[in-house]
């Protein structure tokens, strides 16, 4: 998070600067900040994917293990049989659906 209100910080103040001069040295100095702004959002894009790719690798390992432990489909919180629907849209979910909205806070659609 801390890298996104930074980003956002360096965003504004070159935005800012950008909107100080109208000249023609004003124009080179928004094409540069245009640069800079996309490099930030390039970064912000890779960090993102990468800790998604971390988390989905994690979920993943985590099903591994409980295929191994003979537990793969069962919810972790109420023991449950996972639908096979949610697992084949989903094959590393932990929670059934139920649990799942619970979790997220979220009411369960029916």
């Amino acid at each position: 998070m801390r890298i996104i209100y930074e980003s956002y910080v360096i965003l504004e103040s070159l935005i800012a600067s950008s909107r100080r001069d109208d000249s023609a040295k004003g124009e080179i100095a928004m094409e540069k900040n245009k640069m800079r702004i996309k490099r930030i959002l390039l970064s912000m894009m890779r960090e993102r994917n990468t800790k998604y790719s971390y988390e989905r690798a994690g979920e993943a390992s985590e099903a591994l293990f409980r295929l191994l432990e003979g537990t793969y489909g069962v919810c972790v919180d109420c023991d449950k049989l996972i639908s096979r629907a949610r697992l084949k849209v989903k094959p590393e979910a932990a929670w059934c659906t139920e649990c799942q909205s619970a979790r997220e806070g979220t009411p369960v659609d029916t």
